[in-house]
């Protein structure tokens, strides 16, 4: 088990709710910008943190 999964869980609730508000329009599009990019670039650096770990066992 990975020690981020508790982040990329929250990380993965926070952009599916703002993800669903932004669908029924319920917040506007630069609100969902300000959420969804953050989020994005934190589960990009989560996947290389994961990715470089997984390289690391296999050497």
């Amino acid at each position: 088990m990975s020690k981020y999964n508790k982040y990329v869980s929250l990380i993965t609730i926070i952009t599916i709710i703002s993800l669903t508000l932004f669908l029924f329009n319920k917040i506007t599009n630069i609100l969902f910008l300000i959420i969804f990019i953050p989020s994005s670039i934190f589960m990009l650096l989560f996947g290389i943190l994961e990715f470089q770990k997984n390289i690391k066992m296999e050497c």
